[in-house]
C-alpha cells in the first residue's frame, strides 16, 4: 500500500506554497536582505503565511515546518521533546534560524536550534531560503535560512483570546493585542501551554520506569515601532520563551527517577531604518542581545549529588547595512556586523568562554527588462578562533515566457565549531560547503496550476560529527536530490497542495545518513464547504530511515547499534467554524488513523489525539 501511495505522489506531485502563489504580488521577501517581490526571487524559497500557521492547528512552529518540501523533522517524543530540522539532508546545525533577521542559534545548540518551544502566535510569515547563504548570514547557513517574521500592527487594531483543551490533559491560553495607527503600533502576544504529555521514551533499563512527561511552556512577545520623518522607521521587540519539560530517565545511569530541564531564552532587539538622498539610500542600524539559560539535573551529565547543572550564553550583535538604489532595477547592498558570545565558565565548557567575529558583506542585484535578473554577494568573516572565512553566492532567473521561469544558484558556506564542541576538541576545523541548484517553474493558466521542479547538489568538507567519544572532522559528505510539486486551485475557495522530495546521501559521517528519509511526500487539501466552515487536511508519507539504538537491553550500556525505522503515513485535520465576526471554534485532530511510528529510535510519537478551542475577537 505504501509503495502505491509513494508512486502516486511521485507522479502527481511537482513544490510550491499555494498561499504564497495566490498572494505572490503582495509578498515582499525580506530574507534576501534586499527586499524583493516573491516572484522575482532567484533561488528556492518556501513561504508559510499566518493563514498557513492557523490552518495547521499546530501549537509550535516545528510542527508546521515539516509540511514543506525539502524539510524533515525528527523529535524525541512530543510537546517539549528535542526537535531537529533537516533541510535538504543537511545537519540540523546547518539551518540558520532567524527571528526578524536576528540569529537564534548559539553554542548551546549543538544539534541545531530547537523550535519545539517556539509558539506560532504573532508570526506574520516564515520564509525558508534553501541553499548556501553564508554570503548573506555568515556561519551556520550551509543548508538554508529559516526567517521568522513578526506581525506589525500598523492601522489594524484588534484584540483576541484563545482557549484550547485537548488530549493528554493539554491546555492552552493565548492573548493577542494589536494597537496601531498609520504611524505607530504596539503588539503583545502571550501564550501558556500545559500538558501531561506521554512518555517520550519507549525503551529503557528494566525497572527504571516510564511515565507521562509533562511540559509547561510560556511565550511572550512584545513588538512596537513607528514611522517618523521622511519614512524613517524604528522597531523594538522583546521575546521570552520559558519552558519546563520532563523526560524519561536514561537507562545508562539507571537512576530510576524522572528528569526535567528548564530552557529560558530572552531576545531583545531594536533597529532604525533611515531613508536619505530622496530614498536613493536606506541605512539600517540594528542591535540585539540574546540570552539562553539551560538548567539540567546533575545526572544529565553523568554525575550525582552535585546539584543542578547550568549552561548559559549571552550574545550581543550589532549590524549596520545600507542599500543604494542605483535605479528602479539595480541595487547595491553593503553591511558590517560585530558579534560577541559569552559562555559561562564551567568544567564542561572550559577553554572556550567567548567567541567574537566581525563580518563585511557586499551584494549586487540587477533586473534586466523583467526577463533576466541576477544577484551576486560575497562576505568575509573574521573569527577570533579561526582564520578569516570568505564566502560567495550567485543566483539568476530567466523568464522563458510570461508563465515560465528558469532559476539557478551556486554558492559556498561555512560553519565554525561551537564553543560547546571546542570545549571537547580545540583542534576542530571549520566546516565548509558548496551548493548548486537549478529549478523550473511553470504556471498553467487553463488549470490555474503552478508546477515546480528543483534539482540540488550539496557538498560538505570537514563536517563535524560525534564519533562516540568526541567531536571530530570527517572528510566529505555529498547530498543530491530533487523537489517536485504543484498547487491546484480547484475553485476560488478550495485547493490542493502537493510536494515530493528525494534525497540521496553519501558520507562517512553517520550523522549525515541517519534520520533522513530518501522519499518524503506531503499533501494539503483545503476546502470551504460553507461560508462559515473551513477544513484543512494534511497527509504526510515518510520513507523508512536509518538510526542508532543507544540502549542495549543486554548490557544497559551506550550501544549505538544501527536500526531501521519503518516508513509511515500520517493524516491530520483542522476544522474551523466561524460563528460570527467575534467568535470562531476549531477542532484539531492529530494522527487520525492512530499510526504507530518513530522519528528517533527509542522514542514515542503522538498517537490519535483531539484538541478543541475557541478564538474570541474582542
Amino acid at each position: 500500500m505504501y509503495q502505491a501511495i509513494r508512486i502516486a505522489f511521485i507522479v502527481i506531485c511537482i513544490v510550491r506554497s499555494s498561499i504564497a502563489i495566490i498572494t505572490m504580488d503582495e509578498i515582499i521577501v525580506e530574507s534576501t536582505k534586499i527586499p524583493t517581490p516573491l516572484n522575482m526571487v532567484n533561488s528556492s524559497l518556501e513561504i508559510l503565511t499566518s493563514q498557513d500557521l492557523e490552518d495547521s492547528g499546530a501549537e509550535f512552529l516545528s510542527e508546521v515546518l515539516t509540511s514543506l518540501p525539502g524539510v524533515h523533522i525528527s523529535q524525541t517524543g512530543s510537546f517539549g521533546g528535542a526537535t531537529s530540522i533537516y533541510l535538504r539532508g543537511g545537519k540540523p546545525k546547518h539551518s540558520l534560524i532567524l527571528l526578524d533577521g536576528i540569529p537564534l542559534n548559539d553554542s548551546l545548540d549543538a544539534n541545531g536550534y530547537d523550535l519545539s518551544h517556539f509558539d506560532i502566535n504573532g508570526i506574520e510569515r516564515v520564509e525558508v531560503l534553501k541553499g548556501p547563504y553564508s554570503s548573506l548570514y555568515g556561519s551556520g547557513a550551509l543548508s538554508g535560512v529559516i526567517n521568522i517574521i513578526s506581525k506589525k500592527g500598523y492601522n489594524n487594531p484588534k484584540k483576541s483570546i484563545q482557549i484550547e483543551k485537548g488530549s493528554f490533559d493539554s491546555t492552552k491560553l493565548g492573548v493577542s493585542i494589536y494597537e496601531g495607527t498609520p504611524s505607530n503600533y504596539l503588539n503583545i502576544n502571550a501564550s501558556t501551554f500545559r500538558s501531561d504529555g506521554f512518555s517520550h521514551a519507549s525503551t529503557y533499563t528494566p525497572g527504571s520506569g516510564l511515565d507521562d512527561d509533562q511540559i509547561e511552556n510560556d511565550n511572550v512577545h512584545i513588538n512596537t515601532g513607528g514611522i517618523i520623518n521622511n519614512g524613517n522607521e524604528w522597531n523594538l521587540s522583546y521575546r521570552n520563551i520559558d519552558t519546563l519539560a520532563e523526560y524519561d530517565p536514561d537507562g545508562r545511569w539507571n537512576t530510576g527517577d524522572p528528569g526535567s530541564y528548564k530552557r529560558k531564552q530572552e531576545i531583545l532587539y531594536g533597529n532604525f531604518k533611515q531613508n536619505i538622498k530622496d530614498d536613493k539610500l536606506s541605512l539600517n542600524y540594528s542591535l540585539s542581545h540574546k540570552k539562553l539559560d539551560l538548567l539540567y539535573p546533575d545526572y544529565f551529565t553523568g554525575t550525582y549529588n552535585t546539584g543542578d547543572y547550568q549552561l548559559l550564553t549571552q550574545t550581543t550583535l550589532f549590524k549596520w547595512s545600507g542599500i543604494y538604489k542605483v535605479s528602479d532595477d539595480e541595487n547595491i547592498l553593503f553591511a558590517f556586523e560585530n558579534s560577541g558570545e559569552k559562555i559561562n565558565k564551567s568544567s564542561y565548557l572550559s577553554g572556550a568562554d567567548e567567541i567574537k567575529f566581525k563580518s563585511y558583506l557586499i551584494a549586487y542585484q540587477k533586473d534586466l527588462n523583467d526577463k533576466f535578473s541576477y544577484m551576486i554577494s560575497t562576505r568575509t568573516d573574521d573569527h577570533n578562533l579561526f582564520d578569516s572565512a570568505e564566502t560567495y553566492q550567485g543566483s539568476a532567473a530567466l523568464y522563458l515566457s510570461k508563465n515560465t521561469k528558469l532559476n539557478t544558484s551556486i554558492g559556498t558556506s561555512f560553519l565554525a565549531p561551537s564553543g560547546f564542541q571546542l570545549s571537547r576538541n580545540r583542534a576542530l576545523d571549520a566546516e565548509n560547503g558548496n551548493s548548486f541548484e537549478i529549478g523550473l517553474n511553470h504556471f498553467i493558466p487553463k488549470f490555474n496550476t503552478d508546477v515546480d521542479f528543483t534539482y540540488f547538489n550539496n557538498k560538505f568538507e570537514d563536517p563535524i560529527g560525534w564519533n562516540g567519544t568526541n567531536y571530530v572532522n570527517y572528510a566529505e559528505s555529498d547530498i543530491e536530490g530533487f523537489e517536485v510539486g504543484s498547487t491546484f486551485d480547484l475553485s476560488y475557495e478550495d485547493y490542493l497542495r502537493f510536494s515530493y522530495t528525494y534525497i540521496d546521501t553519501d558520507s562517512d559521517d553517520d550523522d549525515f545518513i541517519s534520520r533522513r528519509p530518501q522519499h518524503k511526500a506531503n499533501l494539503k487539501y483545503f476546502t470551504k464547504p460553507t461560508e462559515k466552515i473551513s477544513i484543512s487536511t494534511f497527509l504526510s508519507y515518510v520513507d523508512k530511515v536509518s538510526d542508532k539504538n543507544f540502549y542495549d537491553p543486554a548490557s544497559s550500556l551506550y550501544a549505538g547499534v544501527p536500526v531501521i525505522l519503518d516508513e509511515y503515513f500520517v493524516v491530520d485535520s483542522n476544522i474551523r467554524y466561524k460563528h460570527n465576526e467575534k467568535v470562531e471554534y476549531y477542532l484539531n485532530i492529530k494522527n487520525i488513523f492512530d499510526e504507530e511510528y518513530a522519528t528517533v529510535s527509542g522514542y514515542n510519537t503522538q498517537k490519535f489525539s483531539i484538541f478543541s478551542g475557541i478564538k474570541i475577537n474582542l
